[in-house]
């Protein structure tokens, strides 16, 4: 991994290279396997690279590790809420803390069986953290199918959102940490109606080309997200005046989510809508 340049994503399209403050320029070990996980549970993404772990301090610098553990495939393979490696035929037990952690095992219905390729999204006090299930990793590797976060010392998760490759959104809460989840692809709050309230409005009803959302002032820089009624997301955007043009939309019936950029419960409203 070159670690020459670090470039920071400044949001507008242009970058920073970062890499003078980032503890990473004495960094010179390259390898074609490069692998991110929270190995410390303290809800900031690690590196691993040629078998060093990078320990990310959650501000785009990094506190090099001084032991090696290979490159492998990497899990919690002794349940203890911490990820672990097996390389070179040889099992490596993290050292446990005493941070949270959150473990998701996606199960697909509509989506395939273990739900590879869902962007699973998890906030919490701290912030909101983003993981991908993927079936493999680097050059020769295999790694677990859970998706894996570290908490730090929040006590408590707001919400964990699922966007399953079959296009289906699901929005858990509830749920508890320090320990696993097994998550089916459709058994959500926002599939079951729960996830409904009744202090929004919106004109007309029914909807034809264009829809007025009013009573979210208390949302800050609002974005709209429209379902279909099984909980595929069909549409998605940050809400201009208020209004949302739906002409696209087939004929039918919606659930329409409004939701501040950092998703917490209480800065969300969701209303069914009517399109002719």
């Amino acid at each position: 991994m070159d670690f020459h340049r670090l470039m920071r994503n400044n949001g507008n399209g242009t970058f920073t290279d970062v890499i003078n403050a980032s503890g990473l320029t004495e960094f010179n070990v390259t390898s074609i396997e490069n692998q991110t996980y929270d190995f410390d549970n303290d809800g900031y993404a690690d590196i691993v690279s040629g078998g060093v772990i990078l320990y990310g301090n959650g501000d785009l610098t990094f506190t090099i590790s001084s032991t090696n553990i290979g490159n492998g495939g990497f899990g919690d393979i002794n349940e203890d809420g911490f990820v672990d490696a097996i390389s070179n035929g040889q099992l490596i037990i993290n050292n446990t803390n005493n941070n949270n952690w959150l473990k998701i095992n996606t199960v697909g219905v509509e989506s395939n069986l273990g739900g590879i390729g869902a962007r699973v999204e998890l906030t919490s006090p701290s912030g909101t953290q983003i993981r991908e299930v993927r079936s493999g990793e680097g050059f020769r590797n295999m790694s677990t199918l859970n998706t894996h976060f570290g908490l730090g010392q929040d006590a408590e998760i707001t919400s964990v959102t699922i966007y399953w490759p079959s296009g289906i959104v699901d929005i858990f809460e509830d749920l508890d940490i320090n320990m696993t989840h097994k998550l089916v692809e459709g058994n959500s709050v926002l599939n079951t109606g729960d996830f409904l309230t009744s202090d929004i409005s919106i004109f007309p009803v029914p909807a034809l080309d264009n829809l007025t959302v009013s009573n979210i002032e208390d949302i800050e820089d609002p974005i709209y997200t429209v379902f279909d009624i099984t909980g595929r997301k069909v549409m998605h955007g940050r809400l201009l005046n208020n209004n949302i043009d739906v002409s696209q939309l087939t004929s039918g019936q919606y659930i329409l989510r409004i939701a501040g950029q950092k998703f917490r419960r209480n800065n969300v409203k969701a209303t069914k809508f009517t399109k002719r």
